[in-house]
């Protein structure tokens, strides 16, 4: 959507050059409604991104620390069981 109404506003309006084409629609209050939204739903998007990222490294290390445990244990009950 912002793409488009940044072109609706540049068309809509006759200018020297790009920059001042350019300036007009970010000028325009759709463009700038627009791009508000969007970088609102960017900046959800990066948050749920992080935590959904956060959440699987956890998931990495709390595998690893329960498979380093398990696998120890087996060994210092097979060694308990042999030394007197």
């Amino acid at each position: 959507m912002l793409e488009i109404r940044r072109a609706q506003a540049v068309l809509g309006k006759a200018a020297k050059s790009v920059t001042a084409a350019k300036a007009g629609a970010y000028a325009d209050d759709e463009v700038q409604q627009a791009n508000d939204t969007y970088l609102d739903a960017y900046a959800d998007r990066k948050r749920e991104e992080t935590g959904y990222l956060n959440a699987e490294r956890l998931e990495r290390f709390l595998s690893r620390e329960l498979t380093r445990r398990t696998a120890r244990s087996d060994r210092e009950g097979r060694a308990a069981k042999w030394t007197t």
